[in-house]
This record gives structure tokens, sequence and C-alpha cells, in this order.
């Protein structure tokens, strides 16, 4: 698939030290581009997280949902004991 070979031609330009090596002898622009570059790289990773937990795991949102429904014991006012 063409989306792997780009992921890792991006891998390898990361760790292979290139990218650093192209950040630290860049003009103020291109370093500029390289650190967009690179948020727009986390700034994915952040959003690919919560999705791929939600493909692995379809059901758990529903899940979740149930099990932090409250009871009626459960909406107590902050603060308060319910001694006798």
């Amino acid at each position: 698939m063409i989306f792997s070979e780009l992921l890792e031609k991006i891998e390898n330009y990361v760790r292979s030290g290139d990218l650093a090596f192209e950040f630290e002898h860049a003009e103020d622009a291109q370093r500029g581009e390289i650190l967009d570059f690179l948020e727009r790289i986390m700034d994915l990773g952040e959003e690919c997280d919560p999705l791929a937990t939600k493909l692995i795991f379809p059901n758990a949102e529903l899940e979740a949902d149930v099990t932090t429904q409250t009871t009626p014991d459960d909406n107590q006012t902050e603060g308060t004991t319910d001694q006798k």
C-alpha cells in the first residue's frame, strides 16, 4: 500500500537523524517548515490514539457510559457524610 511506503519514508527520515541534521543546518524559514511538519505529525498522532482505541474496542465507549452512570447514592453533596 502506498501509505505504508510514505510512512516508512517519514520514519526513516526522522530515525536516521536526517531531519535533525537538516534542522541544524537550515535557514530560519526552513527550520519553521520542519517544526510545522513535526507539529502536524504530533497532532495526527494525538488524533490516531483515540481512533485506534475506538476501532479496536468498538463497544468500550458504550461500556464506559454504563459504568459511569450515577446512582442516587452517588449524588451526595461534596463534603457531607451519611453518618447516623
